[in-house]
């Protein structure tokens, strides 16, 4: 991930936050923040970048934190937002770029539906290196995206949230989108 290094600050993370709602406005990105309904523990994020009306197509992007990997959170926040970008914002594709030495991540897209289309060289840019990805795919109307209506997976129970800079200025809580029971 491009943002995650060492100097990663608080100030960085306003910033993006403070982004959330200006591309939300504009239709251009949807960020979501990952988080337990039971402890209201921080999780993770999940969201739409590249967001193309014309062409109704998005790229999708994950990350959960190290502490609460390979529990099923981010195929279902995947399968989640998979959801609202096919049915609310009317896309008929999304793409997920993987690198080639992130099995995990790669384990993620196919349990989430989201089908193998092929290797790209020098794909993603990583410590300021290029690196190959993997490319998957979620496209509208394919049978395996039927799995949404489990709801349910490894007992994990979490909602998604927009990333919305100015609820918490207005003192109210962020608008749910869904949530897992």
């Amino acid at each position: 991930m491009v943002w995650c290094h060492a100097g990663y600050s608080l100030e960085d993370s306003t910033r993006f936050v403070s982004q959330c709602e200006s591309g939300w406005k504009k239709g251009e990105q949807y960020s979501f923040v990952i988080f337990d309904v039971e402890s209201d523990a921080f999780l993770g994020s999940i969201g739409l970048s590249g967001v193309s009306h014309t062409h109704k197509v998005a790229n999708l992007g994950y990350w959960v934190r190290s502490k609460r990997t390979q529990q099923g959170i981010a195929s279902t926040a995947t399968r989640l937002v998979t959801r609202f970008a096919l049915e609310e914002l009317s896309l008929n594709r999304l793409e997920l770029f993987v690198p080639v030495g992130n099995k995990a991540s790669q384990r993620v897209a196919e349990k989430a539906g989201a089908r193998w289309e092929g290797l790209l060289k020098k794909r993603l840019m990583l410590g300021g290196e290029p690196h190959d990805a993997v490319l998957y795919s979620v496209v509208a109307e394919e049978p395996q995206l039927i799995s949404w209506q489990d709801r349910e997976e490894n007992g994990a129970r979490l909602e998604l949230a927009m990333m919305l800079a100015n609820a918490s200025s207005q003192g109210r809580p962020p608008a749910r989108l869904d949530s897992i029971r």
